[in-house]
């Protein structure tokens, strides 16, 4: 795949959790499938889409917290199907 799409774990080749990382994708995904917006590069703050303004794009302010939670750089507190 291409590196915007890729979890950071995957991206910096360090070891990971495969749901985790399909979580993140599929974010890649549903990001532009709302908006249009592609990704140039890996997201490397937690924090990139606190300073979104969700109407700009928009977005439900459920939708941002949605692709949020999905964006999480540590995996351990990025969404999961659980």
């Amino acid at each position: 795949g291409k590196v915007p799409y890729m979890s950071p774990e995957v991206a910096t080749h360090q070891p990971f959790d495969g749901h985790a990382v399909d979580i993140y994708s599929t974010g890649t995904v549903l990001l532009f499938m709302l908006t249009g917006l592609r990704l140039t590069g890996p997201i490397t703050q937690d924090r990139m889409f606190d300073s979104m303004e969700p109407s700009k794009y928009g977005l439900s302010v459920e939708a941002m917290d949605l692709l949020r939670k999905m964006f999480r750089l540590n995996p351990v507190d990025r969404l999961t199907l659980d």
